[in-house]
């Protein structure tokens, strides 16, 4: 049998539901991650494999919640590293109003087609990028991530949960 999920009535061997989008590869799911210099998540933000990375790069950020000792958790990280998926005059000045520093790179442009600002990359920031890919490389070594098996998006979003937990235990214990 199946199971009843928002009044539709899913089969077993059906490859659908929430927060899945096509891709190149088929049906998959985007994982966004903030980490921290020692690549430790900090937020996490599951998308469909068709939303564009800067439409979900605004929810993984609101995700950060670092708590202190004393006052208010801590909402927003010192400098962001992105790749150039991320690269947007509204997503930048987004960024500098909330005072974070950011390195990402500017897209390849058509020879015709210039930009109206220029992108500085910060080389102090862009060098620890190799952080957040080597937190994915953890992630993906955790088989039931690597490959979405979950339909629910619930289910594979507590399992991402459950691996960054361990990761955080792991870097604490060494």
């Amino acid at each position: 049998m199946g199971a009843l999920r928002d009044r539709r009535f899913l089969r077993e061997g059906e490859k659908k539901g929430d927060k899945v989008g096509r891709s190149r590869a088929g049906l998959s799911s985007k994982r966004h991650v903030v980490v921290d210099g020692h690549g430790v998540p900090l937020g996490l933000h599951l998308a469909g494999a068709e939303v564009h990375d800067l439409k979900a790069a605004l929810p993984t950020l609101e995700s950060i919640q670092v708590p202190r000792r004393h006052g208010r958790p801590r909402c927003r990280p010192h400098a962001l590293a992105g790749d150039r998926g991320y690269d947007s005059r509204k997503f930048r000045e987004y960024l500098h109003r909330r005072g974070i520093r950011h390195s990402i790179p500017q897209c390849n442009v058509k020879p015709g087609c210039q930009r109206h600002y220029r992108a500085r990359t910060h080389r102090e920031i862009s060098s620890h990028r190799w952080k957040v890919e080597r937190f994915f490389a953890w992630l993906n070594g955790f088989r039931r991530l690597g490959i979405r098996f979950e339909r629910y998006s619930d289910l594979y979003l507590g399992f991402l949960y459950l691996a960054a937990i361990i990761i955080c235990l792991r870097r604490l214990l060494q």
